[in-house]
């Protein structure tokens, strides 16, 4: 029988001589499977004390490594998990900080240190940025003495007797991270270690403390030497001793990446789940309905998994998986959920609920001229779905009505994550720099080779929006042929007055706006957009009304065509 990963951990934090504490510290060891696939995490982040909210972006920077890094797909490596995670992160808090004052000075934003350890298997996994520390005390060799090895670099700018936080979570829009891996023995120690602690205690200390206590008594004693010799600081100290390695045949097992499914049809199970029939199938995927009635659940499921020409498609498996951890890693009502498995995936697909109802794509064939009260409802709740995802810096990228569910009770959920970019995550990315979304919805900006923001979903949600009303599209299908600024001016926006007289000007004031070519002019916030599209705004009052040659151009000739007729019979009579 095959030994598990078992760890003792033992931690401490306090806020010393100072009126808050800016340390923030985590330590998860999970339970079997998780702690088989994903491993234990253990994190020390420090706030800079020049900060006032420091202590908010530490507390930010552990919960989310220790929360979103076990909802990132098990067919990612450990390294590309959590560079994801605390990629993502960092985005955020630069992000918190560029919204407020703290952009002129960011030694007062959302800014801290982050020192992280993940232990899985035989490997220890470290990523750092910043001066907090983590020191690795190998097991003693027969009369040897333990060696203490300080395993990460203080980023740190000195200039004459001043230091200065040369990196950290915050700092830049951009985290650059140092990371290593080493193997690990039975007996070892890690120690990570805040600078209120290891600025104030010596290396000996740290050695005979770690090689004499239990974990839990060694990061007391810790943090109490280190306030005894005069810590002026915050002091945390988190201890982790490993007790038992898996067996080196467990540990091959984890080293093969995940496969795609060797039976996926309609009968077939796929890790406990009855793949009960198709409900969807095109060249890049087969979606089934599935259920779990062996588990005692009776829920229905929707399992995704790649078709056989992509199976080996690095750009497809990363968006697959992608898809997934956006949706874990979100929670709203209006964006389609992925369940978090209790066993271990044997193949690579994805698992989401199923949601019993159409595509907004079928609902715009069967009301080709819906009123403007059912399209408000429905654009109101799409834009709940992009909120969420914007509030965690994430876009879309490919808002398309193939890409909106609504159910029988008539919730609109957004669906499909896999075009999804996340800030932050450019450098560990592997997906080619293409444009995701579906070229009629797409923005004009993606075209142009720019990178897509908030204002990007915007314009999508603008166009689906208009041809909810219209059955068309405002440019028609010129912007996908446009890639430079100058084809761009070419367009011509299509008021609504010409396909439909019931819709009022400022409405189509305010799809205007949402769809327009230039990002900046377009509405700063979906609920903005929202709010306009439900009551006219100051500038929408101030827009005048359009002339008829503007609103509808084939009528306004033709009434001149009639005119000069009846003027020509006029004439011919007299």
């Amino acid at each position: 029988m095959s030994q598990s990963l078992e760890l003792y951990v033992g931690s401490a934090t306090n806020k010393g001589n100072k009126p808050v504490n800016q340390d923030a510290i985590v330590s998860v060891i999970p339970k079997e499977p998780v702690i088989q696939n994903k491993g234990a995490v253990f994190a020390v982040a420090d706030g800079i004390s020049s900060s006032l909210v420091s202590d908010q972006a530490s507390q930010t920077a552990v919960a989310a490594l220790a929360n979103d890094y076990y909802s990132t797909p098990d067919a990612w490596s450990t390294k590309n998990s959590a560079l994801k995670v605390i990629s993502a992160t960092n985005a955020w808090l630069h992000a918190q900080s560029m919204k407020t004052e703290s952009r002129f000075d960011l030694n007062t934003g959302y800014v801290c240190t982050l020192s992280a350890l993940i232990i899985k298997s035989h490997t220890a996994y470290i990523f750092h940025c910043g001066d907090s520390r983590i020191y690795h005390l190998a097991a003693p060799l027969q009369d040897k003495h333990a060696i203490l090895t300080q395993l990460t670099q203080d980023h740190r700018t000195y200039q004459t007797t001043q230091s200065y936080l040369a990196n950290a979570m915050g700092l830049h829009s951009q985290i650059h991270l140092d990371f290593h891996e080493q193997s690990i023995s039975v007996g070892d120690s890690f120690l990570l270690a805040s600078d209120g602690v290891f600025d104030f205690v010596s290396e000996q200390d740290i050695v005979d403390l770690m090689s004499q206590l239990s974990a839990h008594d060694c990061a007391q004693q810790l943090v109490s030497l280190a306030l005894k010799n005069g810590s002026n600081d915050n002091l945390s100290a988190v201890v982790v001793e490993v007790k038992q390695l898996p067996s080196a045949s467990f540990h091959e097992l984890q080293m093969q990446g995940l496969k795609a499914p060797k039976q996926a049809a309609v009968g077939h199970s796929i890790d406990g789940f009855e793949l009960i029939r198709e409900l969807y199938v095109s060249s890049r995927s087969h979606v089934f309905l599935a259920s779990r009635k062996q588990e005692n659940d009776d829920r229905l499921y929707a399992l995704k998994v790649l078709s056989t020409e992509l199976s080996h498609d690095q750009t497809a498996i990363e968006a697959l998986l992608m898809e997934e951890w956006v949706g874990q890693r979100v929670r709203n009502p209006h964006l389609l959920s992925f369940p978090k498995l209790d066993a271990p995936k044997t193949a690579l697909y994805v698992v989401s609920d199923f949601i019993k109802g159409s595509t907004l794509e079928r609902w715009m064939l069967d009301n080709p001229e819906p009123d403007l009260e059912s399209v408000r409802r429905i654009v109101a709740q799409v834009a709940k779905g992009l909120q969420a995802m914007h509030r965690q810096e994430m876009v879309h990228q490919d808002l398309r009505p193939a890409n909106i569910m609504i159910d029988a009770q008539g919730t609109v959920m957004l669906v499909d994550f896999g075009a999804t970019r996340v800030a932050g995550l450019v450098e560990t990315d592997t997906r080619p720099s293409l444009i995701m979304g579906t070229a009629q919805y797409s923005a004009p900006e993606y075209f142009l080779g720019d990178v897509g923001s908030s204002q990007s979903d915007l314009f999508s949600l603008a166009v689906i929006t208009y041809q909810m009303l219209t059955g068309k599209l405002p440019y028609g299908t010129g912007i996908a042929k446009c890639h430079t600024s100058k084809q761009l001016q070419s367009l011509q926006y299509v008021p609504l007055a010409s396909h439909r007289d019931d819709v009022p000007n400022w409405v189509d004031y305010c799809i205007k706006k949402g769809c327009d070519l230039r990002p900046d002019k377009r509405q700063l916030e979906v609920s903005e957009f929202v709010s306009e599209l439900e009551a006219p705004s100051l500038d929408s009052r101030q827009h005048r009304a359009l002339p008829i040659i503007e609103k509808n151009p084939i009528m306004f000739w033709q009434r001149c065509c009639l005119v000069l007729f009846v003027m020509l019979l006029v004439a011919l009579w007299h």
